[in-house]
């Protein structure tokens, strides 16, 4: 279990610290965009002034960012192995599978082939040459 550990511990490592790299840009960030008081974000023809934001909002906006950014480094790779992976490994296992009955359904066919191979080779293996055993000193 020590391998697996270890790859738990560094990939949560490595998602800890695009987290906190994430997390260092958007106070960056946000610090800047604070400085400039005509900043405008247009979304869906909805226009909202960040330079109206108080301290409150800008926490909220940043952890809004924070929560953005742990879901998209969470949730994507889990939908690609999830959406990916987890369909070409029952593809692999079927395909495995089916190739465990094809050489079963061969070998219960073949058998009597198998056995009488078995029976030939037996019968004309050279013999092997008996030992000579050495006499034993009795215990007497």
């Amino acid at each position: 279990m020590k391998p697996f550990w270890c790859w738990t511990g560094g990939i949560a490592l490595v998602l800890g610290l695009f987290v906190a790299v994430a997390a260092a840009v958007a106070v960056f960030a946000f610090a800047n965009l604070a400085a400039a008081p005509d900043l405008v974000v247009t979304i869906d023809d909805e226009t909202i002034s960040l330079a109206g934001l108080s301290g409150g909002a800008w926490l909220l906006a940043l952890g809004g960012v924070l929560l953005a950014v742990l879901i998209v480094l969470v949730v994507v790779p889990l939908a690609l192995l999830f959406g990916l992976g987890l369909p070409l490994l029952l593809c692999a296992g079927g395909l495995a599978i089916a190739l465990l009955v094809a050489g079963a359904a061969l070998v219960a066919v073949a058998s009597p082939f198998i056995a009488l191979g078995l029976l030939i080779a037996w019968a004309v293996r050279p013999r092997r040459a008996q030992r000579a055993t050495p006499d034993l000193p009795s215990r007497a």
